[in-house]
């Protein structure tokens, strides 16, 4: 091996291997009521003899120069955090947050081992083991420090141009977001999880809703002050037992020992005859010795992800409600897999718009007449289209994405049994909102 790449794999492996020691020695459970990894002595000192190390044996032509002594610890740093991503000793998210302060008092270590370069031609054997016993040393100290939870909050608002009505069907029922309509940018960057959906199950005190992330986190939210189109208050539950182990890093699993969330609210202020701003709060625990640093992160990716729901709910709400010639109470749709058979739904699905007052199309497997409605077998053009319900399977609804995309409807309902994630998102890709939900609930609840 030629002796300059020997000489720089050894500069650079001491101090990982310090720096993998230390992990392991900071991670034991049997010594976590004295020193642990979430402390401020690992996140400060560690780094700081990685970059001690670095240098000190580094040359001494190269130790001496600032920018050396200032950059070459980031080195081992970046090794240092790959070894223990590949390792899972660490998830990605943790090291995103953490890695400005590693490279800063690495950086600091480096530039305090050029110091003593200075005055001698390399720090001696008991400077050296000062320096790395130094997270031990200052380990007992922060004990002293008070390590109860601290209580913040995450405040966010949108201005809407929509009537209330809609914009609270909105928030009381945020239904399915595709992966196209998530706005998250920090959240995506760690690998967070995103919202999906979470429908309350009674719009009132005691109401309880499934608030559903991706890879399996669910949070159980229950109202605790309701008054409709105006504030909506609820607790947050997440119980971290039933989080999978993959989905976040133990650190920052929510409702685990350093963070959690405790509850929100939503408010819907008036602003003019077509303006509401809708606030949205919420509140968070953090229980660290350096929750002055880890409060700016919290704060960040709550805030990240309540503005990417009021986006969903905005875009939702300021949706095209109503298409030229449409009368403000009628909703022209089409019932996709509708049937002559009165046991099926979609056959009381066009008898109820009928009796709604709402101009009904209707297309199945066989022609036949419902009262007014023709079922045709054929897929012909209709103009000013609002609704697409769907009463098919989603293997059959395959042969008609290009029919249903063409009509340009404001909306496709997937009825129970029509979930189709495939053409929800084919939906939303085109301009139009899918939701899932039973169109004869919406019927007889007053929300179609």
């Amino acid at each position: 091996m030629n002796q300059k790449v020997k000489k720089a794999a050894i500069i650079i492996a001491i101090p990982v291997g310090y720096a993998l020691l230390m992990r392991m020695v900071f991670g034991l459970d049997i010594v976590k009521d004295f020193i642990r990894v979430m402390s401020v002595t690992f996140l400060v000192a560690t780094p700081f003899v990685i970059g001690f190390l670095t240098v000190a044996f580094s040359p001494r032509k190269d130790a001496i120069r600032i920018s050396y002594a200032a950059l070459a610890p980031w080195v081992p740093i970046g090794v240092f955090f790959v070894v223990t991503l590949l390792l899972a000793i660490e998830g990605a998210a943790c090291w995103l947050m953490i890695l400005p302060v590693f490279l800063a008092f690495a950086t600091l270590g480096g530039l305090f081992a050029r110091f003593i370069l200075f005055r001698k031609d390399k720090p001696n054997k008991l400077q050296v083991s000062f320096v790395m016993l130094l997270p031990f040393a200052l380990a007992p100290f922060e004990k002293l420090l008070p390590d109860l939870p601290a209580r913040y909050e995450a405040y966010t608002f949108a201005d809407i141009h929509a009537p209330a009505d809609k914009i609270w069907a909105n928030v009381v029922r945020v239904r399915t977001i595709p992966e196209q309509a998530d706005h998250g940018t920090l959240t995506r960057f760690l690998g967070f999880p995103r919202p999906i959906r979470a429908e309350l199950d009674y719009a009132g005190v005691g109401g309880s809703r499934q608030a559903i992330f991706s890879k399996g986190l669910v949070f159980k939210e229950v109202v605790l002050e309701y008054t409709d189109q105006k504030k909506m208050h609820f607790s947050i539950t997440a119980n971290p037992h039933d989080i999978p182990s993959t989905t976040m890093d133990k650190h920052v699993v929510i409702g685990g020992d350093y963070f959690n969330v405790l509850d929100g609210t939503y408010e819907l202020e008036r602003l003019s005859d077509s303006v509401y701003r809708l606030h949205l709060y919420s509140h968070f625990t953090l229980r660290t010795t350096f929750n002055f640093y880890a409060s700016w992160w919290a704060g960040w990716i709550m805030k990240d992800i309540q503005n990417n729901i009021l986006q969903v709910i905005r875009t939702r709400s300021e949706a095209k409600l109503l298409y030229p010639g449409m009368s403000l109470s009628t909703k022209k749709t089409l019932v996709l897999g509708a049937s002559s058979n009165p046991e099926r739904y979609s056959y009381l699905a066009v008898r109820r718009l009928r009796n709604a007052g709402h101009p009904v199309s209707a297309i199945g497997r066989k022609a036949a007449t419902l009262g007014d409605v023709e079922i045709s077998v054929d897929r012909g053009a209709i103009d000013d289209l609002d609704t697409v319900t769907l009463y098919l399977n989603p293997v059959n609804q395959k042969e008609y994405y290009d029919y249903i995309l063409s009509l340009h409807p404001r909306r496709i309902i997937f009825n129970p049994g029509a979930e189709n994630p495939e053409l929800e998102a084919l939906a939303f890709a085109n301009g139009i909102e899918p939701v899932e939900a039973c169109t004869l609930v919406l019927l007889s609840t007053g929300q179609y």
